[in-house]
């Protein structure tokens, strides 16, 4: 069963590399098929490691490996926060959100409204007929 946890292992480590190199080459539309993929590939990992029953202690060599896949899956994790940031700067960059409302501008019970209300007819909108 040991084999199978460091295949697994193995698998990990290389959909890491992928994702980190995807990262790097700006794929967005791979990067996130390969990112689904590491989510299943660690589900699946964790599913054998509670079949394998391996618990303490666990072989020198294994506890490396997984040790230094921990550190890559949270390397990975950093990485993708730092991509997810910079795109949403690009998207601020490109599309900018408002900062005050388009219509209703004022507060309080004279609010300028240019479509007036039930109420009170703002008269921004009449006609001056000569």
């Amino acid at each position: 069963m040991n084999d199978a946890v460091s295949v697994s292992l193995e698998q990990l480590d290389a959909q890491l590399q992928r994702i980190a190199q995807l990262v790097t080459h700006d794929a967005d539309g791979d990067l996130a098929h390969a990112c689904d993929a590491l989510q299943q590939q660690v589900s699946d990992f964790q599913a054998l490691w509670q079949k394998s029953g391996l618990s303490h202690p666990v072989p020198a060599a294994l506890a490396l490996h997984l040790r230094k896949t921990t550190a890559a899956l949270a390397s990975t994790q950093e990485n993708l926060a730092r991509h997810a940031v910079l795109t949403q700067q690009a998207l601020q960059t490109l599309f900018p959100q408002t900062q005050s409302a388009t219509y209703n501008v004022g507060f309080g019970a004279r609010a300028r409204n240019p479509y007036g209300s039930v109420g009170r007819q703002s008269g921004e909108f009449q006609v001056i007929a000569a």
